[in-house]
C-alpha cells in the first residue's frame, strides 16, 4: 500500500482555505440577529451613534463590526415601587405602588440615547416619576382618606403619573396603589 504523499504547500494551503472558510462563517454569524416577538431592537454604531430606526422583531443583516443591536421588551410590565409619602396632614405613609407601563416604541432611539436600557429605565426613571406624582396627590388626602378613598386617589395618581411618564416616553396603562405593612421601603 502506498501512501500519499503530502507536501508543505498542499497543507499550506488546505491551513489556509480552512482559516478563510472559518472567517467567513463568523462573519456571517455576527451579521445576523433575530428580534424576538414582543421585543424591538435599536443598533449602536460606533462611527455614527444610535440609529433612528427600529427593529421590529425578525431575523436581521447588520455589520458585524461596527454594530450592536440592543433589545427592548416592548410588553406591558408590572412594576412595584416601595415608598414613603406624606399625607395632608402630615402623616408619613409607607405605599406600595403598582406601575403596568411600557416604553414608546416609537422613541426606543430616544430612550437609548437618554437612559439606557429597559432595566434602567424602569430602575431610575420611573421611580422618580412616580415619586414626584405621588407627592402631588397625597397633599390631597389625610392619612384616613388615604387608605379608605383607594380608588379615587388611584384615579388622581394615573391622571398626574400619565402626562409625567409621557414626558420619558413610558406608556402607563395602569396605577395601584396599596397600604405597606412590611416596613422600610426596598426601591
Amino acid at each position: 500500500m502506498v501512501q500519499p504523499k503530502f507536501t508543505t504547500s498542499s497543507s499550506n494551503r488546505a491551513i489556509k482555505a480552512g482559516g478563510l472558510c472559518g472567517i467567513i462563517i463568523y462573519g456571517v454569524y455576527q451579521s445576523v440577529f433575530v428580534v424576538k416577538t414582543g421585543q424591538r431592537g435599536v443598533i449602536f454604531n460606533r462611527f455614527s451613534g444610535v440609529k433612528e430606526d427600529v427593529i421590529a422583531e425578525g431575523l436581521h443583516f447588520k455589520n458585524p463590526f461596527t454594530d450592536k443591536v440592543h433589545f427592548f421588551d416592548i410588553r406591558m410590565n408590572a412594576q412595584q415601587v416601595k415608598i414613603f409619602t406624606t399625607s395632608k396632614d402630615n402623616q408619613t405613609i409607607p405605599v406600595k405602588i403598582r406601575v403596568v407601563s411600557r416604553p414608546m416604541e416609537e422613541h426606543l432611539p430616544a430612550i437609548y440615547r437618554s437612559f439606557g436600557t429597559n432595566e434602567d429605565l424602569y430602575a431610575r426613571v420611573l421611580p422618580s416619576v412616580v415619586n414626584d406624582s405621588l407627592k402631588d396627590v397625597s397633599k390631597k388626602y389625610n392619612a384616613y382618606e388615604f387608605s379608605t378613598h383607594s380608588e379615587e386617589v388611584n384615579r388622581d395618581l394615573m391622571s398626574k403619573l400619565e402626562p409625567r411618564a409621557r414626558q420619558f416616553h413610558i406608556d402607563v396603562a395602569d396605577v395601584s396603589v396599596s397600604l405597606q405593612t412590611d416596613g422600610e421601603p426596598s426601591n
